[in-house]
């Protein structure tokens, strides 16, 4: 199942896996969201590197590089099937992975963003 983790400074990796992609800050929220709110960093210092791991792959940034005020980029893009005659749907089907991060060039004042799409 493809899953998020961000490693902070002090070594605490935050997974969606082990969390079962539940916010361990906020209820009704997910482990995406305390990460995209930098709520473990008051316990565990700054991010240090986020990953996508999907089949076969691990896709990792190291998040020392990037610019201050980047902000992580993770969007899932699903279809399903549904059969006109019956009316049946499909569960739905991950289509697409976008992962990445963005930030506004200081210079330009232009969102950057730096994704890759896996399919």
């Amino acid at each position: 199942m493809p899953h998020i983790e961000a490693e902070y400074k002090d070594g605490f990796v935050l997974s969606e896996l082990e969390q079962d992609d539940k916010s361990i800050y906020e209820e009704g929220r997910n482990t995406f969201y305390d990460i995209l709110n930098k709520l473990p960093e008051a316990d565990h210092g700054p991010m240090v590197r986020l990953s996508l791991h999907v089949p076969k792959q691990k896709l990792d940034i190291d998040w020392t590089s990037v610019p201050d005020n980047a902000k992580p980029i993770r969007f899932k893009t699903y279809a399903i099937e549904r059969n006109f005659a019956t009316g049946e749907t499909s569960d739905p089907m991950l289509q697409k992975i976008v992962f990445g991060y963005e930030y506004l060039d200081p210079e330009t004042k232009m969102n950057v963003q730096k994704v890759q799409e896996i399919k």
